[in-house]
This record gives C-alpha cells, sequence and structure tokens, in this order.
C-alpha cells in the first residue's frame, strides 16, 4: 500500500468549506463526490480518516450524502453529529461543513494551535 505525504505552508489562517473540493484537488476523492466509489477506493478511502468518520465516508460512497447532514445541534468540541440511522453509527461526528445542508456556526481553531507562536511575536514588539 502506498501512503501520500502533504506538506502545505500557508501565510494565513484559512478554513476549509468543502472537504470533498479538497479531495478532488489532491486527486484523492476517490469517487466519493459523486457516489460512486468501488469496493478498493472505499477501503482506501476509509483508511485515511479517522474511525469515527468512516460512516461518514461510507454514506458518501453510497450516494447518500444528505443523510450526513444535520440543521441544528453540535457537539462539545464544535463536530456536527450524524443523525442518518440507516448505517447504526447514531451520534457519529461528521467534518464535513459543505454547502447548506446545516446551519449554525463555523467552527474556531482551538487557540491551543496559535498560542505559542502568538506570544513570542508579542514578546519581541515589547523588546523594541
Amino acid at each position: 500500500m502506498s501512503w501520500f505525504e502533504y506538506l502545505f505552508n500557508f501565510d494565513n489562517m484559512f478554513e476549509i468549506h468543502d472537504d470533498i473540493e479538497v479531495l478532488k484537488r489532491m486527486g484523492m476523492a476517490c469517487g466519493l463526490e459523486v457516489g460512486k466509489c468501488s469496493p478498493e477506493d472505499l477501503k482506501t478511502a476509509r483508511s485515511l480518516v479517522p474511525k469515527a468518520l468512516e460512516p461518514y465516508v461510507i454514506e458518501m460512497a453510497q450516494g447518500s450524502i444528505s443523510n450526513v447532514y444535520i440543521t441544528g445541534g453540535s457537539s462539545s468540541n464544535g463536530g456536527r453529529y450524524h443523525t442518518g440511522s440507516e448505517s447504526g453509527a447514531d451520534g457519529t461526528l461528521a467534518s464535513s461543513s459543505s454547502g447548506s445542508h446545516y446551519s449554525g456556526s463555523r467552527v474556531q481553531t482551538p487557540v491551543s494551535y496559535m498560542g505559542d507562536e502568538d506570544d513570542d511575536y508579542e514578546e519581541n514588539d515589547d523588546e523594541d
């Protein structure tokens, strides 16, 4: 099995609103964007996501993506709950925030990811 490693360097913070678009641009959508995913591609796609998101990928592969999105609550860590009972995975978090299939606030970057660099920068400003 071949593993891919990507290194991205960005100057500014950003948010991803369409996870399928990112996968398509990287050439790793495996047919998920059209709901036609071969068993081999599905296995590959499932290996690329955390266990909690596997039901989401399976739903996408079957073309029933509309069942993955909800119109309400969110989890304590900002994810969206999966409400489709067909997969037997109620309460599973789904990471997509694509389109207008849900409503709610955007998830902000946790402060713990930004804290160290910002503190160093502020300290250097004080020295000038």
